[in-house]
């Protein structure tokens, strides 16, 4: 057996070419000149950054592309005004708060926050005591020339923020010119966070601060990532980004294979736009898998032959919850009529639909009818009035996709 068993020979014809930092499904794009479209939405940013008491609010469904944009922003940006201002990046968990929000903006300008786990046996002590030490720092009673002196250190509990007061915050950082980006504001788990988050935006405003906020986020409305705190509508303008036009997901196959000195076929391109269903994600990693494959080959030119080859390498090696999710659907049961009824509702096409649509297409899909009560019968595994299940019953006898990508997943493990 000789290493080439293992596929070094193939994986260094692909390391080489550069494919995977053209076309990249697993990370956002961070090199402007690797964006499709988007330019609308670009410039309504700049143009809110130079607004003065504005700030932006960019929220969308999972997958349309909203980091991305956010970190091409932020380069931008950094070229534009290096040296004048600040920068920072967040990305939000579940275990994220105010605090860490916070914590390097304060820390430049003198505030030093420390977050450490408390012994639980101590807890209430140890709490009680860092909140005492610097509480007369965090409640904004500190001159600025004290906190110019010298750097406080803050030693908190993990959790809900407590102990860091916005308007302390805002009036610390108000003055510095500053760009902060929180990306995947979603994830934050305590309301008090993203009700701290609103109000220290509301002081930067009111102020009328140099220091700029961007917060990043999947959400159905924007006001869902900051609590619906209305009184920082008039200060927070918000994008909403939507899928991509196809004419954009074709630009990105496009300007990829000119950079990689590659060739699409036309036809390959309108079916991975197709399947990608207007989402950067799938066209991203459909465009990789031919590429990688015609480039193992010797190939510059890409056409459909390779498409079904690159479907299979796609699905084998895709990980998540949509994989998880629709496996579980479809893999959990002794009969395919649960995988024909998901082909079915991704092929309407629709964001909801009705029970008739999917009996309808239930039936082009098999060649004869299905009655209401054995299709209910399927569903009662399928659907939930939450996010448990793949379908989610929005009114009586209306349905959708818990995950509105899921309908470009089907579509692909299925190779429709």
């Amino acid at each position: 057996m000789t290493l080439d068993s293992f596929g070094f020979e193939r994986e260094e014809k692909i390391r080489s070419s550069n494919v995977r930092n053209i076309f990249t499904p697993n990370k956002p794009i961070n090199d402007i000149e690797f964006l499709a479209g988007r330019t609308n939405e670009l410039a309504r940013l700049v143009q809110q950054f130079n607004t003065p008491g504005q700030h932006s609010l960019l929220y969308g469904e999972r997958g349309v592309g909203k980091s991305s944009l956010a970190n091409v922003f932020y380069v931008l940006m950094r070229i534009k005004y290096v040296g004048q201002m600040h920068f920072w990046k967040v990305s939000c968990d579940s275990s994220t708060t105010f605090e860490d929000i916070l914590r390097e903006p304060l820390k430049q300008f003198g505030v030093d926050i420390t977050i450490q786990q408390v012994d639980s046996t101590d807890t209430k002590g140890a709490a009680a005591r860092a909140k005492a030490k610097f509480s007369s720092i965090l409640a904004g009673a500190s001159a600025e020339g004290e906190l110019n002196a010298k750097k406080e250190t803050l030693v908190v509990r993990e959790g809900p923020s407590k102990h860091v007061n916005p308007s302390f915050a805002a009036r610390t950082l108000g003055s510095h010119p500053a760009l902060l980006i929180i990306d995947e504001a979603d994830r934050l788990a305590y309301s008090i966070d993203k009700q701290r988050l609103a109000e220290f935006i509301k002081q930067l405003s009111d102020t009328d601060s140099k220091f700029k906020v961007l917060i990043v986020g999947v959400a159905e409305i924007g006001g869902e990532l900051i609590e619906n705190h209305e009184s920082i509508s008039r200060c927070l303008g918000e994008i909403k980004l939507d899928r991509m036009t196809n004419d954009e997901l074709k630009l990105i196959i496009i300007n990829g294979a000119e950079e990689l000195r590659l060739y699409f076929d036309e036809k390959l391109i309108n079916k991975i736009v197709q399947l990608s269903g207007r989402y950067p994600h799938f066209t991203h990693l459909l465009a990789l898998k031919c590429a990688e494959n015609a480039v193992a080959e010797g190939y510059t030119r890409i056409g459909m032959d390779h498409l079904a080859m690159a479907i299979r390498s796609a699905v084998n090696e895709y990980e998540g919850a949509l994989k998880r999710t629709y496996d579980r659907a479809v893999l959990s049961f002794s009969t395919d009529m649960y995988r024909v009824i998901l082909v079915s509702a991704a092929c309407l096409d629709k964001t909801e639909f009705s029970a008739e649509d999917l009996r309808n297409e239930i039936q082009k899909q098999i060649g004869s009818p299905i009655l209401q009560q054995s299709l209910n019968n399927y569903l009662k595994k399928l659907v939930s009035a939450n996010d448990s299940t793949i379908f989610r019953r929005v009114a009586k006898g209306i349905y959708r996709f818990n995950d509105p990508r899921m309908p470009s997943y089907i579509k692909i493990a299925n190779e429709i």
